[in-house]
């Protein structure tokens, strides 16, 4: 897996043999501090997941000021073996 990350949001691709379980998804979400954001995410979603026509995946979490800050978000990425990419 890795992850791009801005002063907006992070990017996380990864292949569908790759894609942690609900479970694990909850924990670095709660790591993270992603919160639901009307109009970006589905009804009590904390992040958007795509997938691309060769089945690729991304997940897109939007950055605000209820989530952790990007260096803590990058600290936590790693933590989790996600190669990381600071695109600020």
């Amino acid at each position: 897996m890795r992850a791009h990350i801005s002063e907006q949001a992070i990017v996380i691709h990864f292949s569908p043999s790759e894609n942690p379980s609900s479970e694990e998804w909850d924990r670095l979400l709660d790591k993270l501090k992603s919160v639901n954001i009307p109009g970006y995410y589905e009804a009590g979603r904390r992040m958007r997941v795509l997938v691309d026509p060769e089945e690729r995946m991304r997940v897109l979490i939007f950055l605000t000021t209820e989530t952790v800050t990007v260096d803590d978000a990058i600290s936590i990425l790693q933590e989790w073996n996600i190669d990381v990419h600071d695109d600020r």
